[in-house]
């Protein structure tokens, strides 16, 4: 299964119409399906995933990589080491 399958079967699990996503994101009415070989433009395949919550990997591979988490800065980190 290539990106745009996949993007097309969450779609299709999740009920979000091609057309709306192709919509909300700005891109031009009929662009997913005109993708002939599956791959999409980087740009367009981080915004993608963004809208339908899955990492950039998962659209492209189909398997979902745990992101590292995010680093503790600033107010967050004082409270964690007066905790320790």
């Amino acid at each position: 299964m290539n990106s745009v399958e996949r993007v097309k079967a969450i779609c299709s699990e999740r009920k979000i119409a091609i057309s709306k996503l192709e919509k909300d994101l700005g891109f031009g009415n009929g662009y997913i399906g005109q993708l002939r070989k599956g791959v999409f433009p980087a740009d367009r395949l981080a915004k993608i995933a963004d809208y339908l919550n899955v990492t950039t990997d998962y659209l492209l591979t189909g398997a979902e990589t745990k992101k590292a988490p995010a680093p503790i800065v600033g107010d967050e980190l004082d409270e964690v080491l007066e905790r320790l």
